[in-house]
């Protein structure tokens, strides 16, 4: 009887060690970004400011004073900004407060 006992409480020994180990190599890990809301990344700066979706940006969506600063990287002066004029535009560094 008391080696079954013996037995028995050496597998529950190494059963809860075994349980340590993998919950401490669990917490090791490097932590990772939740997903964003829907399942989807995170939105560029483009995509933040597109409201409608369409792929351009145009006054109405960005307002009078973004569209001052944005209207001079629309290319092809079709009063909109795509995503690759955006990308392409030239950044003024902000400056230091």
């Amino acid at each position: 009887m008391r080696a079954t006992l013996t037995h028995t409480s050496a597998i529950a020994i190494l059963s809860l060690v075994t349980l340590l180990v993998a919950v401490g190599c669990e917490s090791n890990k490097s932590p990772t970004r939740p997903p964003a809301a829907s399942g989807q990344r995170a939105q560029s700066p483009f995509a933040k400011l597109d409201q409608d979706g369409d792929g351009k940006l145009v006054a109405s969506e960005v307002g009078a004073e973004r569209w001052r600063k944005l209207a001079s990287a629309d290319r092809d002066g079709d009063q909109a900004v795509s995503e690759a004029e955006f990308d392409q535009r030239p950044r003024h560094p902000r400056p230091r407060r």
